[in-house]
């Protein structure tokens, strides 16, 4: 096959797809305007939720949807101008719910319905990952790891699934324009790329989950479609566990003549259970464990990391070397 590059330049961010290439991983590319390396290791935040503590213990990263972002400019449909599709892909998308007769007396009327229901068709397929560079921000640790209570992944994303690509940086611009649909993979790069300046202290670095049938919030929600969502990682993936710097709150905590912590939980209190099943992951996979403190002799409100060992007593009880 002639190898053909298909370009959109915005602001001087390139977003590349090679028509040669049949592979998702191998055509898409997008370059910032300043070389940015890819990281070796990613960080991603976690709240102390029973679901993240699933996702950890079955290793698997879910893919969302927009819907379930927390920023309304995420993948926002505005990104695109819905008028530039070809007819080709208007039929293509129409066929599957109407016949050919129809859609040939009923275009225009049916081309309006691509417009609404596309956006969130095209997300039936794909879901967005976000890790980050930064493990040190007290915004991010307050805001995506219940309030400081919870816990961050360092993953190697070599071992990743093979469905998932990336790691692509974000693009964070102060203003959006709608980019064409002549070119699908290219404006589906573009929307899942462009972001609020406001997030650039985020510093994110997103992947992109793809299959088949995955779930919609409030379309789509079977167990089954939900499953479709989680990715799952090699074992080897997880490099360190960072516990962030209130993950200590709410647990009795007991010196020794070590100077090492005793911890007893109490599973009823507010995050314990979860507390008490990260503990015994990673006792139970001898993970690096590091822990969030400020720093040392510093006024800056900077942040800092220490490294524990952590053993298990009994079922409830652990010591934490410091």
């Amino acid at each position: 096959m002639e190898k053909i590059i298909v370009t959109y330049d915005y602001k001087g961010w390139k977003y590349s797809r090679d028509t040669s290439k049949s592979n998702p991983k191998d055509a898409i590319l997008i370059v910032p305007p300043e070389v940015k390396p890819v990281p070796d290791s990613l960080y991603k935040y976690y709240s102390l939720t029973p679901y993240n503590l699933d996702a950890l213990n079955n290793y698997y990263l879910y893919a969302s949807h927009p819907f379930e972002l927390n920023d309304k400019f995420d993948c926002f449909k505005g990104l695109i101008d819905y008028n530039t599709a070809p007819d080709e892909l208007i039929n293509f998308y129409l066929s599957i719910f109407h016949t050919e007769a129809e859609i040939k007396e009923r275009f225009y009327e049916l081309k309006q319905q691509f417009k609404d229901s596309f956006p969130v068709s095209l997300f039936s397929g794909i879901g967005v990952i976000s890790l980050t560079t930064k493990i040190l921000n007290p915004l991010m640790w307050a805001h995506y790891a219940s309030a400081n209570h919870g816990f961050a992944v360092k993953f190697n994303h070599k071992y990743f699934h093979e469905k998932v690509l990336g790691p692509f940086p974000i693009n964070y611009q102060e203003e959006w324009e709608p980019i064409s649909l002549n070119d699908l993979m290219i404006a589906f790069l573009y929307i899942t790329n462009i972001k609020s300046k406001v997030w650039q202290y985020e510093d994110e670095w997103r992947f992109i989950g793809t299959g088949q049938k995955m779930s919609t919030p409030r379309y789509k929600e079977d167990q089954e479609y939900i499953d479709n969502r989680k990715f799952k990682y090699q074992k080897d993936a997880i490099e360190e566990i960072i516990l962030g710097n209130m993950f200590l709150d709410r647990i009795n905590k007991y010196g020794n003549d070590n100077g090492d912590l005793v911890l007893a939980l109490t599973p009823d209190v507010k995050y314990g259970e979860e507390k008490l099943k990260l503990l015994n992951f990673i006792v139970d996979n001898k993970i690096k464990t590091t822990y969030i403190l400020l720093k040392p002799r510093s006024s800056t409100f900077e942040l800092d990391t220490q490294i524990v060992e952590i053993q298990r007593i009994d079922k409830y009880s652990f010591i934490m070397k410091i």
